[in-house]
């Protein structure tokens, strides 16, 4: 079964934060993306000649605040980066 992706609506966003959610990967490579807050989600990637490119998003908690929104971000990046490549956290 195929997943179908398509493009995040930020049309409409509530905030935008330049190299706002930025972690450091096991191989020592810092990572920064710009966060595109909506009412829904956070929609995080990067800006270049063409626009704005998406890496990925989100979905935010009602109760969570947008702080609170991209430390949970950066947790769930770390886990898949620890479920990808164990040996590099032994």
């Amino acid at each position: 079964m195929a997943i179908e992706w398509s493009v995040s609506d930020i049309s409409q966003p509530i905030e935008m934060r330049s190299n706002d959610l930025e972690f450091e990967s096991p191989e020592g490579e810092w990572h920064h993306f710009t966060v595109i807050a909506t009412e829904e989600k956070i929609v995080f990637g990067g800006v270049c000649n063409v626009g704005f490119l998406e890496s990925g998003y989100l979905m935010r908690e009602d109760y969570e605040t947008l702080d609170e929104s991209l430390q949970a971000l950066v947790v769930s990046i770390h886990a898949a980066l620890r479920a990808a490549t164990p040996s590099l956290f032994s």
